[in-house]
């Protein structure tokens, strides 16, 4: 029987990045969610197979493999690495198994200061990466960042935009919510129903009033300003099925605690947050 739990995955993220593979595979298999995100940097030594095989053997699904993107760059140099280093991930993604490879857009530089310029060279970017990925049968994920991170990490901003680049450019591009980087926009539930489908992964978490960083102090659902529960509810809406997962970038609450803590204590907010809402 399905429980709710199992419902929710984990990102390795929100255990922080001291917690080996193998023990946060082990903390989510017996916190009793359904599925994690994996980092393909931080699998410990382990090949693709070797991680798919003990993340299967767990009980678990996996979610998506973060990441590939990054494509701007100052020079046609940086950009070719980008994309190629894009396409290992793509490779990873197909032997782990992973169905969806994040994509994170990628920032601004000294050497390129013109956002409309840096939004071409994503659009260009997934353009020369598209054919690989639907070829190794996994779908690129974008990811929307929020505009107070434009400059350092995603110039695509809202999800209407990223949606924009999946109808220009087709399968296998789709969209990864992340309520962390959409709760501000005020058309984020109209463009979350055109979504429908192409709708590949949504993390919670929530955005404190007063974060100490932009990146890594956010906010436990339920704590912050976001609504967790209507955009969630509008994913379900709009037809995703998926596991919701949990991703908490927090370097000076929930990397500091326990790893089994921490899975107690976000399956429980996640579940007081959403189940009795009709959200889960």
């Amino acid at each position: 029987m399905t429980t709710a739990s199992h419902q929710l995955a984990f990102n390795h993220a929100t255990f922080g990045w001291n917690l080996p593979f193998a023990d946060f595979v082990t903390v989510v298999a017996e916190s009793g969610a359904g599925g994690v995100g994996v980092w393909s940097e931080r699998l410990g030594g382990l090949s693709p197979e070797e991680a798919h095989r003990r993340i299967e053997d767990a009980g678990l699904a996996i979610t998506a493999l973060n990441r590939g993107g990054f494509f701007v760059a100052g020079s046609a140099k940086g950009r070719r690495r980008a994309i190629d280093e894009t396409f290992r991930q793509i490779d990873i993604a197909c032997r782990m198994r992973a169905p969806v490879l994040i994509v994170v857009p990628g920032g601004m530089s000294d050497e390129v200061r013109d956002v409309k310029r840096a939004r071409v060279q994503v659009r260009e970017g997934l353009e020369a990466v598209a054919a690989h990925a639907s070829a190794a049968g996994v779908r690129l994920g974008i990811e929307p960042f929020h505009p107070a991170l434009t400059a350092s990490r995603g110039v695509i901003n809202t999800l209407d935009s990223a949606l924009d680049l999946c109808d220009a450019l087709g399968a296998p591009l789709g969209v990864v919510l992340d309520i962390y980087h959409l709760w501000w926009d005020p058309n984020v539930l109209a463009a979350i129903a055109r979504a429908g489908d192409r709708i590949l992964g949504h993390h919670l978490c929530d955005w404190k009033l007063h974060p100490t960083d932009l990146l890594t102090d956010r906010a436990i659902m339920g704590d912050g300003v976001a609504d967790v529960v209507g955009i969630t509810r509008a994913a379900r809406r709009a037809g995703y099925c998926g596991l919701l997962e949990i991703e908490i970038f927090s370097q000076d609450d929930l990397w500091r605690r326990p790893a089994r803590e921490v899975a107690r204590f976000c399956l429980e907010r996640a579940l007081h947050c959403l189940a009795d809402r009709g959200a889960t």
